[in-house]
């Protein structure tokens, strides 16, 4: 007499993992994807009585080439007139976004701005197991994803009108050491304009 009692208790968490599991599914592709957010705060860093400073901190926008809705929001960010951006990485998504993300970033790179590289920006995304999330940390990192072009655009300018400076890979391999010194740092990356 429990057996069917168990059986119908495991077949409704099995469905409501489902739903739930579909209901994530579309609130990550349908809404998400698509919900591009600004947040405000204002942060009393400064001393007394300095001009206040509008900094604009850009991350994980993970684009697309066809993403022309992101790239509208991100150029409309100039709007707000940032005196400094900051973009933090996770820029690209796809083999060819270079382009397409610096036509969205546009009159932001007329900006003063730092940036840092995420890992999206180094390596081609490819689909994980989810479950290795919620494991254990054990320090490896697969980076046998492809390569992201050599040659990346970085979102600053160098003072003149319409230049953009440019970074070329001198060298790189996945086996690069997980915390480079300044120096192996400095000997990686060439900037031209």
């Amino acid at each position: 007499m429990a057996a069917p009692s168990i059986t119908r208790t495991l077949a409704g968490v099995a469905g409501l993992g489902a739903v739930a599991g579909l209901g994530t599914l579309a609130y990550s592709a349908g809404w998400e994807v698509r919900n591009f957010v600004v947040r405000r705060a204002a942060i009393a860093a400064l001393p007394p009585g300095a001009q206040p400073i509008k900094v604009l901190h850009v991350t994980d926008l993970h684009l697309v080439p066809r993403q022309g809705r992101k790239r509208a929001w991100l150029a409309s960010l100039a709007d707000l007139e940032p005196d400094l951006v900051i973009n933090t990485g996770d820029n690209l998504a796809h083999m060819g976004s270079v382009a397409p993300l610096v036509e969205g970033f546009g009159r932001l790179l007329d900006v003063p701005g730092v940036f840092v590289f995420g890992s999206n920006d180094y390596f081609s995304p490819r689909l994980r197991n989810p479950v290795k999330y919620l494991l254990p940390d054990d320090g490896e990192r697969n980076v046998n994803s492809p390569m992201l072009p050599s040659r990346i655009c970085a979102l600053s300018s160098n003072g003149t009108a319409g230049s953009i400076s440019t970074m070329h890979l001198d060298s790189w391999s996945s086996t690069a050491p997980r915390s480079p010194s300044p120096e192996s740092t400095t000997r990686t990356w060439s900037t031209t304009t």
